[in-house]
């Protein structure tokens, strides 16, 4: 299951950016930056899964 990530969805809107690339520039802080880092691996982890669903291999 994924997080909502509730807190950084309105900020990567306004930043036009997906929420695991957000910084400390675009307005996050304290514990929104291990959410971030969090929401990467998750998205890191389902990328990786679906590619060797599909039989593609990763670069």
């Amino acid at each position: 299951m994924i997080p909502h990530y509730a807190s950084l969805v309105p900020i990567a809107q306004q930043a036009r950016k997906p929420i695991f690339d957000l910084k400390q520039a675009d307005g996050i802080g304290g514990g929104q930056i291990q959410a971030v880092a969090r929401c990467r691996e998750n998205f890191t982890k389902i990328a990786a899964r679906l590619l060797e669903r599909l039989g593609i291999e990763q670069p």
